[in-house]
């Protein structure tokens, strides 16, 4: 049977009933357009022969318009939530970098540029020696800045623990 083929109160009250189902599963204010959903999937149905009465397939296809809503409404909800995590990430590090830079500062305030270069060197896995074969520097050199980045360890753990 399709949808014409009903008188319109036939109609009005099958609504009325899938409006009144509809209130007792959506958020109000929904239910209205979640009816409106349900017969829209009704009249995208094929005619079947042998198909349940269209009260039966009304209200089957209220369900789904349901599990639909519920699907988008999950979708959003992680996508909010992926967002709130990625913008948690962004904020810790760019709270990481800006941590980074006050470390350099402070290498550079205390120990000076020479301790910064062994630092940054040894950060990125360089031994004393890459770092004497670099242009301008020389073992002496090289040798003189660890000793005083060690040296300064100490008193470099007291600032950043007292931050």
């Amino acid at each position: 049977m399709s949808l014409p083929d009903l008188p319109s109160a036939e109609l009005g009250a099958l609504h009325r009933r899938l409006v009144a189902r509809a209130r007792r599963t959506a958020p109000s204010g929904e239910s209205e357009d979640l009816a409106q959903d349900a017969w829209v999937k009704l009249a995208a149905e094929r005619p079947r022969e042998a198909a349940p009465a269209l009260d039966v397939r009304a209200f089957a296809a209220l369900r789904q318009a349901n599990a639909d809503r519920l699907r988008r409404a999950n979708c959003a909800k992680r996508a909010l939530v992926t967002a709130s995590l990625d913008d948690r990430h962004d904020d810790r590090r760019a709270s990481a970098e800006l941590r980074l830079v006050e470390l350099e500062e402070l290498l550079l305030s205390e120990l000076g540029p020479d301790a910064l270069q062994v630092a940054r060197a040894r950060a990125a896995g360089a031994t004393e020696r890459d770092l004497a074969e670099q242009p301008g520097w020389s073992a002496h050199r090289a040798h003189a800045a660890t000793r005083r980045v060690r040296r300064g360890v100490p008193r470099l753990k007291s600032h950043l623990i007292d931050d």
